[in-house]
Parts: structure tokens; sequence; C-alpha cells
């Protein structure tokens, strides 16, 4: 018997995009499925094209209006409650739905009998052009290591994921951002199963208007996240699922260069590079966090050494080359050098805004001082956290 499918499609004055959205996920070809929208207090005509499909589809569609805002956490939550389905699918009030992904995703549960499946998208501009970007998944990433690279940065958005229908699965209200890392990092901590779904099925629009204030409070979000799981009860945790200390040491170094503990940071990567023998990879990883940790505790010719050894590891990475030239500068006030690494790094990855705004400050006579605190990923993505 096919299962139900519950689409939950949290809404936020999204009434430009709004009726392409449901319509999209109306027309699913896989048919057993409940189409479940929130109205997150939306003041502009959001609500009178939600009720013109509700009417018009009572049997398939459910709603809800708050009458004030409440977040996207409170909202996707609602419809959680509302779900009857086995599985939830996430559906933005700005996206567009292949008509094949609830087929698709059905389909994968049934053959790689997973708890997630997350499918990629296509990336497309306020008007629904085509970015030429797709999310991708890394290729390292699976059951075995899912946890531990997600405790060092999220690969996982709402919008592109379907889950099982069970009781863990809710978002943290008192989340302003980033409630979407938070709810997979829980899911996998508990052992929940995923697989991807390479074809793009969504179109995922994005917007413009990031400023410096989404960084942080996103940054802040994750530090809240990151500071619910205990070293302790982690290092247990990833012990039992069979990785050596040394990838745990470099992944506990990440997480707290995220939460600004730089010393801690700086003892975890020594006690890796202990164990590290000669695995290149390792080693990149370790003098790259090693370089940027060392930077925040301002202790610059401490992080030009380790930006320089991770170098010999690797000469062609964007986000190493950024810093190692910020470097240059400051330390060796070597400002030509200094132009030639970044300018190198902005080559490798056209769009990369820490390289661009170096090199404006360079061009304004200025030294440039914004180093990367990560390596990057393999599409750079400028969107708006809260996404509704």
């Amino acid at each position: 018997m096919d299962k139900l499918v519950s689409i939950i499609m949290p809404v936020y004055n999204s009434a430009r995009y709004l009726s392409e959205a449901i319509e999209s996920c109306l027309d699913q070809t896989y048919r057993k499925f409940e189409l479940i929208i929130i109205d997150d207090g939306s003041n502009d005509d959001s609500k009178e094209i939600i009720e013109f499909y509700w009417r018009k589809y009572p049997d398939k569609i459910k709603v809800h209006f708050f009458q004030k805002n409440q977040g996207a956490a409170a909202a996707r939550n609602k419809g959680i409650k509302m779900a009857r389905g086995d599985y939830l699918v996430f559906a933005d009030s700005d996206d567009i739905q292949d008509k094949e992904r609830i087929q698709q995703i059905i389909e994968s549960i049934k053959r790689d009998k997973v708890d997630m499946v997350f499918n990629n998208c296509l990336m497309i501009d306020e008007n629904g052009q085509s970015l030429g970007k797709d999310l991708g998944f890394p290729e390292i990433l699976n059951n075995s290591n899912g946890l531990l690279l997600s405790l060092q940065r999220n690969y996982f958005w709402t919008s592109l994921a379907t889950v099982k229908n069970d009781r863990l699965v809710y978002f943290d209200e008192s989340l302003m951002r980033s409630e979407d890392y938070d709810l997979f990092l829980k899911l996998l901590f508990h052992g929940w199963k995923f697989t991807f779904i390479k074809e793009p099925l969504v179109k995922y629009r994005i917007h413009s208007g990031n400023d410096s204030s989404d960084y942080e409070k996103a940054r802040k979000a994750t530090i809240k996240i990151l500071n619910k799981y205990p070293v302790e009860n982690l290092y247990t945790k990833l012990k039992e699922k069979g990785h050596p200390e040394k990838d745990i040491y470099i992944t506990f170094g990440i997480m707290s260069i995220i939460k600004k503990e730089y010393d801690n940071a700086v003892d975890y990567l020594n006690k890796a590079k202990d164990m590290a023998g000669d695995n290149y990879i390792d080693l990149l990883q370790i003098f790259f966090y090693s370089g940027v940790a060392y930077y925040y505790e301002s202790k610059l010719k401490d992080s030009y050494e380790s930006f320089k050894k991770a170098y010999l590891q690797d000469s062609e990475d964007s986000a190493l080359l950024n810093n190692l030239g910020v470097l240059e500068c400051l330390v060796n006030e070597d400002l030509n050098k200094a132009k030639e690494l970044i300018e190198k790094a902005l080559l490798l990855k056209p769009g990369y805004l820490d390289a661009i705004y170096n090199l404006d400050r360079i061009k304004e006579g200025k030294r440039p001082d914004k180093i990367t605190e990560k390596f990057l990923r393999k599409n750079l993505v400028h969107t708006y956290n809260y996404k509704l």
C-alpha cells in the first residue's frame, strides 16, 4: 500500500511566488499526499491566495493561519502536528517542486530503507532565472560519517528534506536561525539513516539582501546548538561509531573555532597532529584550522606558519590562498604577494566574497584582513536565512 505523504509549506509574505509554489505541489505524479499550508502572520495577499486554493482543493489542502508572525520553526512545527502522513516533505513557499519529487523520494525510501531523503536543487533568482548552480552533496558524506562531518558544518537544508513522521521531528522555536541544522544534527545523533537524490527536484529561490547581521545571528544559533552536545557525550558516541581519535579531535577543533574557543581548538588540533602521520588530507585540515585559531588569538606569526604548512599540502585551495595572502601582508608586509595569492583564490573560485573584500581593501591602499574560517563548499551560496 502506498504511504501517505504530508507536504508542509510555511508561508510568510510570499504572495509573489505562492501560486506557483502551491501548484507545483498539487501537480505531483505521486497522488497520495496532503498539502499543509501554515500562514505565519502574513500581511500581504498570501492569506487570500491560500484561501483560494483551500476552497478549490479541500480534500488535498489543510491550512492554519497564525495571527502574528512566530517564525519558521513554529510554522513548521504546527504543520508537523497537523500531519497525518507517514513521511513529511518540506517545501518553501517561494520554491518550485518538480512533479516527480515525491515519487522519487518514495522510491528511494523503499530501495535504501532510510529515515531521511535529501534531494538536489537547481538555484534560481528572484525572477525564476537559473543561476547555473545546484547544491550537490559531498561524495565523502555518508551514513558512517554523517554525524562527524555535520558537527563541522551543516550539509542539509530543510526545504530539500523528507523525513519519517516521528516524535523526534520538531524544530527548536527558541532559535531564530539554523533551526534546520539543529533538527538534522539531532536526528543524526539518534542514528537516523539518510540517502541523497542527485537529481535537482526543487527550484530553490535565492534572494538578495543578506548582511552581516544575518551571519552573526546564524553564528550565535550554531553555538547554542553545538552546546547542546557535551564533548564527553560526543566523544563516546563518535567512538561507538568507529571513528579514530584523530578524526574526533579534528572535529572538536573545528567545533571550538565555531564556538570561539580558540585555545581549545589549538589543543584539539595539536592532539590530532600527533596522530596524523603523513596523511596530507588530515595535515591540510589540521594546519588550516590551526591557522584560523591562531589568527583569532592574534598570534599572527603562528597563524602564518600554520597556513604555510597547509599550503605545502594543497597550493590550489581558494580559502587557504586567501588566508595565506592576508597573513603575508599582516606578518611580512608583502602586499604584492598578498595580492597575488588572493587574486589566485578568486580566479579558482569566482564570486568568493572574502577574496573580493580583501582585494577591494588592497585597491584602497588598506591591508586585507578577512580570513575564511572553513574550506569553501562546492558552490558558493548567497541566500537569506529565514527563507519563507
